[in-house]
């Protein structure tokens, strides 16, 4: 059976026009009924980025990465420290 548009509730039609009704579909399959959270892009953009600094930690430049990044060097020692195994 062929979904249309006009089938999917207007709330979600923003989605459908990024992700397309197949894949929407696909969504659906996966997360229909459930309450997901989906993070901000604010947040995406956070993890990505102490994902950078932690990689390029080499054991001494926490200056160095604050600076780069614009954050305090108190911060940069918080994210080492959090995402150190």
């Amino acid at each position: 059976m062929k979904v249309k548009l006009e089938d999917i509730p207007v709330q979600f039609h923003a989605m459908v026009e990024i992700v397309g009704i197949d894949k929407f579909v696909e969504i659906a399959k996966l997360y229909g009924g459930t309450n997901t959270y989906i993070p901000t892009c604010k947040g995406i953009f956070r993890y990505a980025r102490n994902r950078e600094i932690v990689r390029q930690f080499n054991g001494v430049n926490y200056g160095e990465l604050a600076i780069k990044h614009n954050m305090c060097v108190s911060n940069i020692k918080r994210i080492i420290n959090e995402n150190s195994i």
